[in-house]
């Protein structure tokens, strides 16, 4: 295989810049597809954004796609219009077989007490779509759908 197939991994290894090769190095690249993503207009990574990761795994692509768009992706929505969340990034692997992960969720809050406020934040605008029958039926069987792995939380290192 031509170097020209992964251009990226040859001039930023593991997504890193050279500021933030100087801090650490990578241990394990995937290759993803971004799949869906939400921002609010003029929000941007900041000093103070904190970042939410959630690595998950799944059964199935095609029943973890709708999954997705009936079930996360309107409670994400939900999450930008009340400002607490100022982005979101879902990624999936192209080469899930298994560990480390499939879906990766990647949560972008203003800052730690936006973070602070998630489980409020999370309730409110669950109850918003508690009579949204799709995502009822989800939100009963998720746990057949995908299983979550560690989590993390995460700040901006270098721009």
């Amino acid at each position: 295989m031509s170097q020209e197939a992964f251009p990226l991994e040859r001039t930023r290894p593991g997504g890193l810049s050279n500021a933030g090769l100087a801090l650490a190095q990578p241990v394990l690249t995937s290759s993803a597809d971004l799949a869906w993503s939400g921002a609010n207009a003029g929000d941007t990574d900041t000093d103070t954004s904190v970042y939410y990761i959630i690595p998950y795994e799944y059964r199935n692509t095609e029943e973890y796609v709708k999954y997705a768009q009936a079930y996360m992706i309107p409670q994400y929505e939900g999450w930008l219009k009340d400002g607490a969340l100022s982005g979101y990034e879902v990624l999936l692997n192209r080469y899930t077989v298994g560990d480390p992960w499939d879906v990766l969720v990647v949560l972008r809050y203003r800052d730690i007490n936006a973070y602070g406020r998630r489980q409020q934040v999370l309730d409110k605008v669950r109850a918003t779509l508690k009579d949204n029958a799709e995502w009822q039926a989800y939100h009963k069987r998720k746990s057949d759908i995908r299983s979550e792995t560690e989590n993390s939380i995460a700040d901006l290192v270098a721009h």
